[in-house]
């Protein structure tokens, strides 16, 4: 046999059903979990912008930071708690 030869058995490896189970809830997770960041990303940016033109038309620092802030808060208490409430 050469180096480039190998053996193949006869009756395929078993599938384990359980391990390709759990192997594709894994990947739909890391999927979701991007997706997920993909639009933390874009709600900041969004909420980056909202602050300059709140603050260019006028309305108080200390009010726009407070609704920033609010807006924060729901954002880590879903991705902590899973909802705002």
């Amino acid at each position: 046999m050469s180096d480039w030869e190998f053996e193949t058995p006869e009756d395929p490896p078993e599938r384990n059903t359980a391990v390709e189970a759990i192997e594709a809830r894994l990947e739909v997770s890391a999927e979701r979990a991007l997706l997920a960041q993909e639009a933390m990303r874009a709600a900041e940016r969004e909420l980056s912008s909202l602050v300059k033109e709140a603050v260019t038309t006028g309305i108080l620092v200390p009010k726009v930071a407070a609704l920033a802030r609010v807006t924060t808060d729901d954002i880590h208490r879903v991705l902590e708690k899973g909802g705002l409430y």
